[in-house]
């Protein structure tokens, strides 16, 4: 079994190739496995659709050999060239592989020769400037299989690269972010980021969230805070908006209980806050510079806890990219932490955001809420 299975289409005019064609096939089915091999006659089964199956067989091959006899050119019907017809199988088959940029050997058998780009039809016209192969047999054989197997390998590689960077999430690749300097513009930057993402434009108030936090906790964000302190300050309190008449947002986040958990709320467009076990070796130049965390194997001596923001996710590389609170660290704060790396230094204390508008509350509602979570005062007892 071929390390890249190659997918082969056979193009040719039954009355001019068939013979070829079907030595071609057998030749080909048994260096690629029939099953890769695609025949008119072999491949397509009594009572599908000819025109639908040729199309569905096209799209997925690596390459197209189409046979050129020495009548390929002039055979026609009722005095009119079939390669002129627009219903021509022929020549429908070679202008799908041009758009599905299929790759097209041109083989010339029987000693024919290559037509002019004046003799065909402009759609496929491209087919003249093809490096074509005069098939010999023995030697040509072995060369096309070479040729055939180089191009399966190079389409195998384009697509795994493909996948891979379809793959990859970076919900910060085209965000605007704030400017702040200090601990809040990671839960800021998160909090706007997750508002960009559904199409609102807003710039929330740093200051505000310093000042919420430090009525709810009694603490300024910079002098330490707890992680579900946090977590109720962006989901019940809130952020205010700049602004004259400022609308407040909420982060409604969603606990998470594994890093595994990670990608698929990326690809809900969640950004993740994390609490974060801070490690000495992570300023180090080697580190820093690059931006880069993996896992270290001799314990390091750990500076404090924080939090970041994960904004996206390489499969390929499995890593994590993250927001954190150094501006000068990595590339403009931003860096990388392979998946090992997260388990062993993220705190259980993660959270996906999904920021929204607050509801307001009309006043007499806010109100009687207010009253009932009051504690009421007992009614003296009545002496006998």
């Amino acid at each position: 079994m071929k390390e890249f299975p190659s997918r082969i289409f056979l193009n040719y005019r039954r009355e001019d190739t068939s013979q070829y064609a079907e030595r071609l096939y057998q030749s080909l089915a048994a260096q690629f496995g029939a099953a890769n091999v695609f025949r008119d006659v072999a491949s397509i089964q009594p009572g599908e659709n000819f025109p639908a199956a040729i199309e569905r067989a096209i799209a997925s091959s690596d390459v197209m050999l189409a046979l050129i006899g020495r009548k390929w050119l002039t055979i026609s019907d009722k005095g009119r060239s079939r390669i002129s017809s627009k219903e021509d199988y022929v020549r429908l088959e070679i202008e799908s592989a041009l758009a599905n940029e299929v790759e097209i050997i041109p083989l010339l058998v029987d000693g024919a020769e290559m037509p002019n780009a004046q003799e065909l039809p402009k759609s496929i016209a491209a087919l003249t400037k093809l490096n074509a192969y005069r098939l010999s047999w023995h030697e040509e054989m072995a060369r096309l299989e070479t040729r055939i197997e180089t191009i399966s390998k190079r389409r195998a590689e384009e697509k795994a690269t493909k996948q891979a960077r379809n793959a990859r999430i970076d919900l910060a690749r085209h965000a605007r972010f704030s400017n702040s300097k200090r601990l809040g513009n990671v839960i800021i930057n998160l909090m706007e980021l997750s508002l960009q993402r559904k199409g609102f434009r807003v710039s929330l108030d740093e200051a505000d969230l310093n000042q919420k936090a430090l009525a709810t906790t009694g603490r300024a964000l910079d002098e330490g805070t707890l992680f579900m302190e946090m977590v109720y300050v962006i989901d019940h309190v809130g952020i205010a908006a700049h602004g004259r008449n400022p609308r407040r947002y909420c982060a409604r986040s969603i606990p998470l209980t594994s890093v595994r958990e990670v990608p698929d709320q990326l690809k809900l467009n969640h950004p993740i806050l994390a609490g974060v076990t801070v490690q000495d070796f992570w300023f180090s130049e080697s580190v820093s510079k690059k931006g880069i965390i993996d896992f270290q194997k001799i314990p390091g001596t750990i500076q404090g806890g924080t939090y970041i923001g994960i904004v996206g996710h390489d499969p390929s590389t499995s890593m994590f990219r993250f927001l954190s609170a150094w501006p000068t660290w990595g590339e403009r704060g931003f860096g990388w932490m392979t998946e090992r790396a997260a388990e062993a230094y993220l705190d259980r204390e993660m959270r996906a955001i999904s920021a929204a508008p607050m509801v307001e509350i009309p006043f007499h509602i806010a109100a009687k809420r207010e009253r009932e979570a009051s504690p009421r005062p007992r009614k003296p007892r009545k002496r006998k």
